[in-house]
Formats: C-alpha cells, sequence, structure tokens
C-alpha cells in the first residue's frame, strides 16, 4: 500500500482533508493525536497490544515498480493542498542515485530533523536503511538549533539534509565544534546563502562537502544538484542548482516548448525516471502540471522556475514563474493563503507578498482591505494552514 506521511502540528481541518483526499484506509498513529482523522481506521501503536500478534514475514500484496509509494500533499493555490503521487519505481531510482553519488555505507549517521511531511524526509529516512548506515532523530518535537547541535555532536552525525535557513543557526549560533563530525550537508528547498555559515568555514571544524540539491515534489525531490566545491567564490552570489541526477533529463524550453540555448532564460520541465504520476485524484491540476514529452517517452513536468544554462553547463535558477514561493524550504502558493483570508467575515481584498526577513530568510505579509479584526483573523487561519 502507499502512505501518506502526516504531521500532527498541521491544522485538524488540514489534516483531515489529505485524509479523505488520498482515502486513506488507516492511519498509524499514537492515541493522543486520533481526534485529527476522524472516521479512519486508527491504529494507535503506544496502545494497541495486536501490534506484538502480527507476522513477521512479508505480505502476499503483489506491488510491482508502478504502484504508488507515497503522497506528499503541497500547497495548493486554490486554498487546499493536492497530493503529489510517487511511485516505487521513482523512489528506487532516486535512492540507488543517492546512495551511489554520495558513497553512503553502513558506517554514516544520517540526521533527520525535517518534518515528517517533507518530501526530502522520505529519501533520508529509506537511503541510509539500504546500506546499513543509521537514522538519527532528535527527540524534540519542534525546531531547536542547540539540540540539532548537540545530537550531531554525541551521535558522531555524518551526513544531514535540510534546508538552508534551519542550518544556519548551527553555524552562527552554536558550537562549531559540535559540526566536526558532518562528512557531507544537503541542502534544498530554498536558495543558500553560503555567507551566512562563513564562520563554519573558517572556524577549522568544517570537514563536510556541501551540495545544493534541486527538484519539486512532484518529480520524486531531486532532479539536479551541485557540489560547492569552493564556498568562498560563491558568497553574494547565486549558486547553481547544477545537472540532473540519474536517469533525469531536464529541458529549458520557451512557451512554445523550443529548446533554448545557453545563457538563454526559459522555463524549467523535468523528464525521466523521477517524474511522479501526477496530483491524486485531480486530473485537471495533472493535465496541466505534466505533460507529453515532445523530446521522448512518458511525460515532462513544468516546475514553473525560470532557469538558464550557463557557459559551464551548470543550470542556474533565476526566479519562480507564479505566485509560490519557498518559506524555510516549504513550498507555499500566495494565492492559497489569499483563499483562505478572503473567506473570512469582513475581508474584501487579500495580496499576500514575500519580504526579507531575519538573516535574510523570507517571510509572508498580508495586506488586506475591510473591517476585521487581525487577532481573530489570525486564529481563524491557523484551523486551515500549517504554522509555517
Amino acid at each position: 500500500a502507499g502512505y501518506v506521511p502526516m504531521d500532527v502540528n498541521y491544522p485538524a481541518d488540514r489534516l483531515q482533508h489529505m485524509a479523505e483526499k488520498a482515502q486513506m484506509k488507516i492511519i498509524i498513529t499514537q492515541s493522543n493525536n486520533t481526534f485529527h482523522f476522524g472516521a479512519c481506521n486508527a491504529i494507535c501503536i503506544d496502545q494497541d497490544s495486536t501490534w506484538n500478534t502480527l507476522p513477521a514475514h512479508n505480505t502476499d500484496v503483489a506491488i510491482d515498480s508502478e504502484s504508488p509509494l507515497y503522497i506528499v500533499f503541497t500547497s495548493g493555490s486554490t486554498g487546499l493542498p493536492k497530493g503529489a503521487v510517487v511511485r516505487n519505481r521513482n523512489e528506487v531510482n532516486l535512492l540507488s542515485w543517492y546512495v551511489r553519488e554520495y558513497e553512503m555505507t553502513a558506517a554514516d549517521r544520517m540526521l533527520v530533523f525535517s518534518a515528517l511531511g517533507f518530501d526530502l524526509t522520505q529519501k533520508n529516512i529509506f537511503a541510509p536503511l539500504t546500506v546499513g548506515a543509521a537514522v538519527v532523530f532528535t527527540t524534540e518535537s519542534a525546531y531547536e538549533p542547540s539540540a540539532i547541535s548537540n545530537t550531531i555532536a554525541q551521535a558522531r552525525i555524518t551526513m544531514t539534509n535540510c534546508a538552508p535557513s534551519a542550518f544556519y543557526p548551527l553555524c552562527e549560533d552554536q558550537p562549531h565544534a559540535n559540526l566536526a563530525s558532518l562528512r557531507c550537508v544537503l541542502f534544498g528547498g530554498e536558495p543558500i546563502r553560503l555567507e551566512l555559515m562563513r564562520s563554519w568555514f573558517d572556524s577549522g571544524y568544517c570537514h563536510a562537502e556541501i551540495v545544493n540539491m534541486y527538484g519539486p515534489t512532484e518529480c520524486t525531490d531531486i532532479a539536479c544538484t551541485f557540489r560547492i566545491r569552493e564556498p568562498a567564490n560563491y558568497t553574494g552570489s547565486s549558486v547553481p542548482i547544477g545537472r540532473p541526477n540519474a536517469n533525469v533529463q531536464l529541458y529549458v524550453l520557451d512557451e512554445n516548448l523550443a529548446q533554448l540555448p545557453q545563457g538563454c532564460y526559459g522555463e524549467l520541465y523535468i523528464g525521466g525516471a523521477g517524474v511522479g504520476c501526477g496530483y491524486i485524484h485531480n486530473p485537471q491540476a495533472t493535465a496541466e502540471k505534466f505533460i507529453d514529452n515532445p523530446f521522448g517517452e512518458g511525460k515532462i513536468y513544468n516546475t514553473g522556475d525560470v532557469v538558464r544554462l550557463r557557459n559551464d553547463d551548470e543550470l542556474e535558477f533565476v526566479a519562480r514563474k507564479d505566485g509560490m514561493v519557498k518559506i524555510r524550504g516549504f513550498r507555499v502558493e500566495l494565492g492559497e493563503i489569499e483563499a483562505r483570508l478572503t473567506q473570512q467575515p469582513g475581508v474584501r481584498e487579500a495580496v499576500v507578498a514575500p519580504k526579507s526577513g531575519p538573516r535574510g530568510t523570507e517571510v509572508l505579509t498580508a495586506y488586506l482591505i475591510g473591517d476585521f479584526d487581525a487577532r481573530q483573523l489570525r486564529n481563524e487561519l491557523k484551523k486551515n494552514l500549517p504554522d509555517y
């Protein structure tokens, strides 16, 4: 069966929508979370004693490479999240490349502190297990830089993968010596500001390779990567998103789906083994974003990202074409927030825009016309929108 990773910190209404849209049959959870899931059959692992009586061998359920593996829900412009479906073969291709490319072995210890519902979390749980490496989690349910830093030191963590903005405080506010065991730090979800890690680079405790990773949820998390050999060369400038990983094709196209030469700005389309099978129970959105590949077999996915191919054949991210932004690595459709705002009593018009916040990270600001109470409005939004 396919699974849906769900963050219990999401609003109850959002979790209920995810459960209904995916037509979930079973929820594996803990007893204090069952109120979120309505009529679904909930198995509480902290109370249900039947776990001890289940057979240890594999089931006889037939699962092939085309079967769905997981569904990750992303922000949607209509006000409701969309469920992107990833097949078994998509993830197998990613994991095979991931383990090989970064030479993962049984000696590695991967720290996972990203949210369970985040697409990058999935590969960081599975990949280490395929080679006998350890997967380590922090004990805190909320993001706590000091706890993460101490875990890296105490557990001798060798690898981690997170949004850059989640790592900056580890370099700026925590002991650099705690990071000495890291051999590879993989970033994704938003542009990297290497200058915010300069103190770590210069401390004598940085022994890690730094990697920029790019890819949408709809294409199994990662489509291309760039190894940052000389971080000093990119301080204050755009870090490339690099070249495609194994069995993935990248196309820079114009509005007529014609391929563009080096140096020209165009829209990025992704083809190959990473392309998922669309949005669950949403054929219209699937047809809009997943189109027939004019250059080969299968589908290509329209990322909505404007990019250019540099003279050294490295791809560079330029901007978004639509109203989607990344907030601390999470995809956010501005239209989703605007739709929720205009549904509230007293709000006639709403526009949401990003602006620069602390440490150069982006925050969101809503501009409203109407007669309303701001505190009450914020409380109402918390019922439908995730905290980030």
